[in-house]
């Protein structure tokens, strides 16, 4: 029996940075939904362990965001700002984008 579940390599590409402002810069590859949180939760988990800086997400291939993908963005962001980094948001489409507007949360989480 397979499952269907994607794995997380599928989920998120590391992004090199050269130039070392932001400690990860990872690129979401699917939308952030209820059907993969608890993925991106231990995704986004494994670099809160690991780094002490900003971490920076690139959205540009991110379609959709429901309420559990919110409510992740958001947990991420207390989680980061609890240790003075930042989460930083780029390359958002224009739906994406209007929903944290929409939502008030271009004020919490900095949207580049």
């Amino acid at each position: 029996m397979t499952s269907d579940a994607p794995k997380i390599t599928e989920l998120v590409d590391e992004v090199d940075t050269t130039q070392k402002l932001v400690d990860a810069t990872l690129k979401v590859k699917t939308d952030l939904t209820f059907a993969n949180a608890k993925l991106y939760e231990q995704i986004f988990g494994g670099y809160l362990d690991r780094t002490a800086r900003d971490i920076c997400l690139d959205l540009s291939e991110v379609r959709y965001v429901d309420s559990t993908g919110i409510s992740l963005l958001v947990q991420l962001s207390k989680a980061l700002e609890e240790r003075g980094s930042l989460l930083i948001l780029q390359n958002l489409q224009e739906g994406v984008l209007k929903v944290l507007e929409m939502l008030k949360l271009d004020r919490v989480i900095r949207i580049a």
